[in-house]
């Protein structure tokens, strides 16, 4: 089962991840859904993490959700994922370089994720409902984007806009280091369960709720590299 716990752990308690195994894609995966396994054994070092996956990669272009303005700006990953020693269940953190320059330390993955891409199926908070739409087209600074609503185009600011998930929907779930990123289908719509996605696995069909910035849809799996 998922652990959506978050934690602060100090620099001298993190285990930095391996780069290598890093590069997922649709290819990646058998049509038996069968976890990716890690392609190089771990050597007798006792910081490395066995049958563990990136989420991120380094120098992998995210937006980076800022507490203390509220608002989700343009960033990079820096490096590799962070987890606690001998917590194979964890999920990992990451270091975050801003545009200015500025690093960010051990970021948990709620305030982290992909970049919007035109097409993206998307929900918009207008005048306090959430309605869905498609992106049109990305701003960079401050981060807004051009969206598609029934009532026609409207430019938002990121925080405003979140990833949309229809039901029978293929996708990826990050399950843990131990399995990493598993087949599944979305059993209902996003906005029904949000922030928590129902899931059901295409192994053995078990239905399980999983948080929104585990999931990825199958068709960008292949933007998780190094």
């Amino acid at each position: 089962q998922l652990s959506f716990k978050t934690k602060f752990f100090s620099e001298r308690s993190q285990v930095q991840l391996p780069r290598s195994g890093t590069m997922l894609s649709m290819q990646s995966f058998p049509d038996a859904f069968e976890v990716l396994p890690h392609p190089e054994q771990p050597s007798a070092s006792s910081h490395e993490v066995p049958g563990s996956y990136q989420i991120y990669g380094h120098q992998q272009y995210i937006e980076f959700f800022s507490e203390t303005h509220q608002k989700w700006t343009s960033g990079s990953i820096e490096g590799s994922g962070f987890v606690q020693p001998m917590a194979s269940d964890s999920l990992p953190t990451y270091d975050v370089r801003l545009n200015r320059q500025q690093i960010r330390r051990f970021i948990h993955l709620e305030r982290i994720r992909p970049p919007f891409q035109q097409g993206d199926a998307v929900t918009v908070e207008v005048d306090d409902e959430w309605q869905p739409a498609t992106v049109q087209r990305r701003q960079g600074y401050p981060l807004a984007y051009e969206v598609e609503l029934s009532s026609g185009k409207q430019v938002v600011p990121g925080e405003k806009l979140r990833a949309r998930f229809a039901k029978g929907e293929a996708i990826f779930a990050f399950q843990g280091m131990k399995a990493g990123w598993v087949q599944g289908i979305v059993q209902s719509e996003s906005e029904e369960t949000w922030p928590m996605i129902l899931v059901s696995t295409q192994k053995d069909n078990q239905v399980m709720s999983v948080m929104q910035f585990l999931i990825r849809p199958s068709t960008k799996m292949e933007g998780l590299s190094s």
